[in-house]
C-alpha cells in the first residue's frame, strides 16, 4: 500500500509484482528499437532493460493509486498512452532518480515538432531499485496536463541533440488531486 505525504505518494512494489515486471521489461517493443536513444539512454550490458523496467515500475505504482490495471502484453509499435481515468489518457513519465524535474520530448534531433498524446501527465521516480531482493520504491510526484506541459520551458536534451519540456516537480499539480482531475466538457 502507499503512504500519503505532501504532493507526493510513496508506492512499494512487492517481490511478487516486480518479477511480472522484470519479465515483461524484456517483451516491450521498445526492445526492437535501434540506436542509443532507441535502446534506452539507461539501459547498459548489466542491466540491458532498466529504461523498461523502470517506465513499469511507475505504471504499476500509479496502476495502485488509480485503481487501474497495467496492460503488459506485447504491443507493436507500443501504446500511446498508458492509462484512462475519468475518460482522460493519461501517461507516466518515471525516472530513474530524483532529478527535480520531469522532462518529455518537445523536438526531435532534426526540429520536428512532436506532439503530446495524453490530456494528462504524471512524472514519478525511482527511489529504490532493489534487483537482488526483487523490490522498488516508486515515488509519484505530481501531474501536468498537456496544456500546462506547453507552457513549460524548452531546453536542450542533456543527452542527445532533441528538445525536452522541462516540468520542475515544484509546479507539479498534487498527485493526490489527480483522480478528481476530469476531462472539460
Amino acid at each position: 500500500m502507499g503512504r500519503f505525504s505532501l504532493r507526493i505518494l510513496q508506492i512499494l512494489i512487492s517481490p511478487h509484482l516486480y518479477k511480472k515486471i522484470e519479465e515483461c521489461s524484456a517483451n516491450r517493443w521498445s526492445n526492437k528499437k535501434k540506436g542509443q536513444f532507441g535502446r534506452g539512454l539507461i539501459n547498459n550490458k548489466e542491466d540491458p532493460c532498466k529504461a523498461e523496467r523502470i517506465g513499469l515500475l511507475g505504471e504499476a505504482a500509479l496502476s495502485e493509486f488509480i485503481n487501474r490495471k497495467v496492460d503488459y502484453e506485447y504491443k507493436e509499435g507500443g501504446s500511446p498512452f498508458d492509462f484512462r481515468l475519468n475518460n482522460l489518457k493519461l501517461d507516466i513519465k518515471t525516472a530513474a532518480r530524483n532529478y527535480g524535474t520531469g522532462l518529455i520530448r518537445a523536438k526531435s534531433d532534426k526540429g520536428f515538432v512532436i506532439e503530446l498524446q495524453s490530456d494528462v501527465y504524471v512524472f514519478a521516480c525511482v527511489e529504490e531499485d532493489d534487483r537482488e531482493n526483487k523490490k522498488a520504491i516508486v515515488i509519484l510526484k505530481g501531474w501536468l496536463t498537456k496544456e500546462e506541459i506547453e507552457k513549460c520551458q524548452i531546453v536542450p536534451a542533456k543527452i542527445g541533440k532533441h528538445l525536452n519540456y522541462e516540468c520542475p516537480h515544484d509546479k507539479l499539480n498534487p498527485i493526490e488531486d489527480l483522480k478528481k482531475h476530469r476531462k472539460p466538457e
